[in-house]
């Protein structure tokens, strides 16, 4: 697993460059001059075009995918009333399971939104066994309403009861209420967690697929308390340090919401049971009994711990890329698209805006033995400004260059240009008046809106036909 992990796409030496550009795409989606947008002169403007590119599209493809929340609709293997209704439950079991047993909208949205930020996103499924437990106490109830109760399969008695003689009654009686709620559970995996293996062009032909996750102490014993003692703790800490010291996209993510990420979460000071670890759930190809041939398993590690090794018929996974390159795993996101337009923008804004502050504020040349600078650069209304001798030659302002004629077309073009990037033209959101004005007919106006809207349903067809369509069949598994 170490020699995979070394291997994979995701290894911290192979990716350094592409969590860079998760990096800038985070910044320039939250508008923060930091990194490549750091400003050299007084204005920190940054432009929102992939603000605008990024919430267009997730807008639309939303609307397109999962308003209804109905996203599966399985085909009938043949003609038959039987298949027809087969089909049919299976595609009311998988909306169910995804948007009433899950969080569906939300986790959907969150997958989609991460690819078009960060070039490649992926969701992963499996079934969880979960109980919850309540328990009930009663100082007195009669024979009668206690077989009733103990009738239900889900209550048993906890502890020791006692017989009222004179009445027949039992007294402090402790029910405990068992249910269980198995299902299959949905999340979203960040990118920079994912693991893939070097030179697959999807999960699908990966002999390495998984991703690391934390989880306390407490929660990995209750998940796998067979081997929850063998748990080497030393080496599970050393994992958790490292993994958030290397962790430059939770710092962007950070920066974006005005918080910090606090390099070691304070474990030193939680309770033992609430520690972090780091979980490894992977998927791999390797041949455990002999027989010469690989053979799927899905094994989750610890540290130096196997916590669980199983034979598995597919890997859990499901990834998607907005603007796919052949033979690639990863893609190009809308924040590539928009990048170019975004930088020059956000330097021509940044020019009228420093433009204005010099205009505004001009700086001035003034002769020291006749007017007091520190008066000139602190002014104030009324101020009286001594002088010594006559100021008119001595105090002189520098005005700002004018900006160029060209910049305000130059801006038009480059809304015209991320428009041609990404397809999210205003005819395709309604937007363009000069589509309704007097000689466009109703057959016209819907041509062009259906011509724009082509690259924006492409995508969304690309979602459905890739990593919609690995999650929907990975759920009816």
């Amino acid at each position: 697993l170490d020699d995979k992990l070394a291997q994979s796409s995701a290894s911290f030496l192979d990716t350094s460059e592409l969590s860079d550009e998760r990096q800038k795409s985070t910044y320039e989606y939250a508008m923060i001059p930091q990194g490549h947008l750091k400003p050299q002169g007084v204005s920190r403007i940054v432009s929102s075009d992939t603000v605008e590119a990024i919430e267009g599209y997730s807008a639309v493809l939303s609307e397109l995918l999962f308003d209804n929340n109905k996203l599966a609709k399985f085909k009938a293997y043949d003609k038959t009333p039987l298949a027809y209704h087969r089909a049919t439950a299976a595609s009311e079991l998988i909306n169910h399971c995804l948007f009433s047993k899950n969080r569906g909208w939300s986790v959907m949205n969150t997958w989609l939104k991460s690819a078009l930020m960060w070039k490649l996103s992926a969701v992963t499924w499996s079934y969880v066994v979960e109980e919850k437990v309540s328990f009930e106490e009663y100082d007195m109830i009669d024979s009668t309403n206690l077989d009733v109760l103990l009738s239900d399969p889900e209550i048993t008695v906890t502890g020791d009861i006692y017989l009222d003689e004179e009445t027949g009654n039992f007294l402090d009686v402790r029910l405990k209420r068992t249910k269980v709620k198995n299902k299959v559970v949905v999340t979203a995996v960040p990118p920079e967690t994912l693991r893939v293996s070097r030179g697959a062009t999807g999960i699908h032909d990966a002999s390495f697929a998984g991703f690391e996750e934390e989880m306390t102490r407490s929660e990995i014993r209750e998940r796998w308390p067979d081997v929850a003692d063998t748990i080497d703790w030393s080496s599970v800490e050393e994992n958790v340090s490292f993994s958030a010291g290397l962790n430059t996209d939770s710092l962007a993510r950070k920066n974006a919401i005005g918080t910090s990420l606090l390099l070691g979460s304070g474990d030193d000071n939680q309770l033992e049971a609430n520690q972090d670890a780091l979980v490894l759930r992977c998927w791999t190809h390797v041949d455990r009994d002999g027989d010469g041939v690989a053979e799927l398993k899905y094994i989750v590690r610890v540290g130096d711990t196997i916590l669980q090794e199983e034979d598995a018929d597919h890997i859990q996974i499901a990834t998607f890329t907005p603007f796919e390159i052949p033979f690639e795993l990863e893609g190009l996101s809308m924040s590539d698209m928009v990048r170019p337009s975004t930088l020059a923008s956000t330097a021509i804004l940044r020019g009228f805006v420093e433009n204005t502050y010099l205009t505004n504020y001009a700086p001035k040349i003034a002769d020291p033995n006749v007017v007091d600078f520190s008066a000139l650069q602190n002014m104030k209304p009324k101020q009286i400004i001594a002088s010594n001798g006559n100021p008119q030659g001595a105090v002189a302002s520098l005005p700002p260059e004018q900006i160029s004629t060209g910049t305000v077309p130059l801006l038009q073009f480059l809304q015209g240009h991320k428009e041609q990037a990404t397809g999210l033209s205003k005819a395709a959101q309604g937007l363009n008046d000069a589509l309704y004005v007097s000689g466009n007919s109703e057959s016209k106006v819907s041509s062009v809106q259906s011509a724009a809207q082509m690259r924006i349903q492409f995508i969304a067809r690309r979602f459905m036909e890739t990593g919609g369509r690995e999650l929907l069949e990975g759920l009816y598994m």
